[in-house]
């Protein structure tokens, strides 16, 4: 299970395409998705079946196949998708997985740090990257760093693009 099913995030086909590209979902659970009704819009049946046909081909061939809905789809190219949305998207998933883990607060803030790598250092993480200097306002601690990182889930659940 991908980290946006997995935290009630439905799908769409940027989110799809991007992930693909990035290997952080595949075409099986692509496919799974569009067979369980877990993308934002309903599918077309044929889609689905294809997606179904197609999901053990090469990774490539199914991205292939992903960036021709999309086209059909939005009369969009793939150049012109909102791959910022959707990789602030995929950002939130990542931490809401990290958020409900079982982890000590020293665990979850060292993943969150290799994940800040990994999402070449979004700026907005700042606040609760833990090895950072803390603004003068702030509170310093695990703890205070830890409730930065919470706010920052809230504020971003609360934007209109989920």
């Amino acid at each position: 299970m991908n980290v946006l099913t997995e935290n009630s995030i439905p799908l769409d086909w940027d989110l799809a395409y991007v992930g693909l590209k990035n290997n952080w979902i595949t075409p099986v659970e692509v496919a799974g998705a569009a067979s369980n009704n877990q993308f934002k819009k309903a599918i077309d049946d044929e889609i689905i079946v294809l997606l179904e046909v197609k999901k053990d081909e090469p990774i490539s061939q199914f991205i292939s196949i992903v960036e021709r809905i999309i086209k059909e789809r939005n009369s969009l190219e793939v150049a012109e998708l909102d791959d910022k949305n959707a990789i602030q998207t995929w950002q939130l998933g990542f931490l809401l997985s990290i958020e409900k883990s079982k982890k000590s607060i020293k665990d979850k803030l060292n993943e969150i740090e290799s994940l800040w790598a990994r999402f070449d250092y979004p700026v907005s993480w700042e606040p609760f990257i833990y090895y950072l200097p803390a603004k003068k306002s702030d509170q310093i601690g695990e703890a205070a760093v830890y409730q930065s990182f919470r706010n920052y889930i809230v504020k971003e659940k609360a934007k209109p693009s989920l």
